[in-house]
């Protein structure tokens, strides 16, 4: 409230700082400001066959300038070249890790756009079906005694589209794998997800319940694979003095790749020059090679992507820290915020609430969401670190590893220090931190005030000790507009279109107190400044009253006087307008006004 907001806001160790992840990366990408620049590709001819190559130097491969990149393309169009390096490098890469619920929910929702929640959803459903065992595991290793009864597992899975990679499997005895798979150590309460000892029938399964087994039936097959071969080639060619990289990936051997092949990466943009599966043309140092088109191309900088569901579960697992590598994720599992049971209903929590929406494959901040994160005023209630801190401890707790008591200690420390660090801060309302950031209802009134003074704000209805009235979404500090709540349509409209008849400011309703009363508006300088429009019977609003003839200056406070009157001796008077009957105001005392004055 004192940051200008209404309504309950509610805040959890894991839901804040989730949030705090999507207002962050939304943030950065309305702030990003896109950079243009230019690179320069070539398509050269070989004996061997065509391929493009990228310019580049020392500095790199970009130009700030479209004069610099086109005159390089000039430069080497048509000319001839050679191949001055053509370095292959062999590499092998292991089959990946078995799904725990994180990472099956993250390939489900990459491949088929399933949220968190349905991937749960249909991973229980084949579990209670026995299909699957248990889902809700952080493990993605097995134990050894699961290891040695993998034929049965093995065997099961061999339906429709699996049999041949079962039987590859079986050709080389009883199937195991290796320790890559299997560590005692690093399985809790429930092993990696794969699939049961029961044969699957195509018939007992829906649709998306095939395609959830389908993940976790080739992840587990693929295991037992051998890792795929590939060749890496990075070539260099010389035009002129100007050198151009070429680079390709080629699968030598599939291995694994054969059984589940990975999904391609969302995150390597369409032009880039580094593609898998790019036939490159034999080619050997010293090969001559024509410049049968150079041309310079447009291109801009980009902002990070919006979270999807599977790039945010990752971020959660990792605590916000960017972490690529497979075994580091593992060992910073026990830091993430929340547990691969509980970040799929976290997600649904930052849904229901109305701080984020989901469109499309995208998690979006809603402006209460940021105006939520922006008005926090203590780091650790949205940090990341803390609450990935608190799950590792809480982890080693389960292991007996760390004492409850000395927890508990610390987390009152730092409660104490946390209420007295709020109660003494001040909450300042920053860009976005107001009308722009509260979400608008349907129909809200603009603030007149507001309006008047170039600002944005809209009304919100509020329930005080005297009944219902009309704040602005700005609150007291900013702005301070305060309004009976309107009965119908015709005092709607004069309150936001009338201005005030004595000094043109923004006027506001005041419902009468008693019956026989009529509502007027009333200035909202009240009692600076006296202006009035009142509504007659009908509820339509009269014209302008003539304005309070004004008199000398107060003797006690100096405002000037009004003439009041008459009263009840048929008399006029001169009245401070800042005379109070309750003694809170001026309390002067009327000055009569002789006949000559009146």
């Amino acid at each position: 409230r004192r940051a200008g907001h209404q309504g309950v806001y509610s805040l959890g160790r894991v839901q804040t700082p989730t949030l705090a992840l999507i207002v962050g990366r939304d943030l950065e990408i309305a702030n990003f400001v896109p950079t243009d620049y230019f690179e320069v590709v070539a398509d050269f001819r070989a004996p061997s066959g065509t391929y493009r190559g990228l310019w580049f130097n020392k500095d790199g491969s970009r130009f700030d300038k479209k004069d610099a990149a086109e005159e390089i393309a000039r430069k080497v169009e048509g000319k001839q070249g050679a191949v001055v390096k053509v370095e292959k490098k062999a590499t092998k890469e292991r089959a990946p890790l078995l799904y725990d619920l994180t990472t099956l929910q993250r390939a489900a929702n990459v491949r088929y756009a399933f949220t968190a929640t349905r991937t749960l959803e249909l991973a229980q459903s084949l579990y209670e079906k026995k299909f699957l065992t248990y889902p809700r595991t952080s493990s993605r290793h097995l134990s050894t005694s699961v290891n040695q009864e993998l034929k049965a597992h093995v065997e099961a899975a061999a339906v429709g589209p699996y049999i041949p990679f079962v039987e590859k499997i079986l050709e080389k005895g009883t199937p195991k794998l290796s320790s890559r798979h299997v560590d005692d150590k690093k399985v809790t309460d429930h092993h990696a997800v794969i699939p049961t000892k029961q044969k699957v029938s195509p018939t007992a399964l829906e649709t998306d319940e095939k395609r959830i087994y389908d993940l976790v039936a080739r992840r587990f097959l693929a295991a037992f694979y051998p890792d795929a071969e590939l060749e890496r080639t990075h070539i260099v060619t010389n035009a002129e003095g100007e050198t151009f990289v070429t680079r390709g990936t080629v699968v030598l051997k599939a291995g694994w790749r054969e059984v589940d092949p990975p999904a391609r990466d969302a995150k390597k943009s369409s032009d880039e020059d580094d593609e898998e599966g790019a036939e490159l043309p034999p080619l050997k140092a010293k090969d001559p090679a024509e410049v049968l088109k150079a041309e310079a191309l447009a291109k801009q900088t980009k902002p990070p992507p919006r979270f999807s569901e599977s790039s945010l579960l990752g971020a959660m697992e990792t605590a916000g820290r960017k972490v690529e590598d497979e075994e580091l994720r593992l060992a910073m599992r026990d830091s993430g915020l929340g547990t691969p049971a509980t970040r799929a209903s976290i997600i649904e929590t930052l849904l229901k609430r109305e701080y984020v929406t989901r469109e499309k494959k995208t998690l979006n901040a809603t402006p209460k969401g940021v105006a939520l994160i922006k008005m926090l005023p203590s780091p650790l209630l949205k940090s990341a670190e803390l609450t990935g801190m608190w799950e590792r401890k809480l982890a080693q707790m389960t292991r007996r590893e760390y004492l409850l008591e000395t927890f508990m200690g610390e987390v009152k420390s730092m409660i104490s220090g946390l209420v007295s660090e709020i109660a003494g801060s001040k909450v300042e309302r920053g860009p976005g931190v107001g009308a722009s950031a509260l979400p608008r209802p349907e129909g809200a009134l603009d603030c007149p005030k507001c309006k008047a003074e170039k600002r944005e704000g809209f009304l919100v209805e509020r329930a005080g000790t005297s009944g219902k009235f009309l704040a602005c979404s700005q609150g007291r500090e900013a702005c301070g507009f305060l309004s009976d709540v309107p009965k119908n349509a015709k005092q709607r409209k004069a309150m936001q279109q009338t201005r005030c008849p004595s000094c043109e400011g923004a006027m506001r309703l005041r419902l009468p107190k008693e019956k026989g009363k009529n509502a007027f508006l009333s200035c909202v300088r009240f009692p600076e400044c006296r202006g009035a429009r009142w509504f007659d019977e009908k509820g339509t609003l009269e014209e302008p009253r003539p304005a309070p003839i004004q008199g000398p200056p107060c003797a006690q406070c100096g405002t000037p006087t009004l003439k009041r009157g008459p009263a009840s001796s048929g008399s006029y008077f001169w009245s401070c307008p800042r005379w109070r009957s309750d003694g809170t105001g001026c309390n002067s005392k009327p000055v009569w006004i002789n006949e000559a004055q009146a």
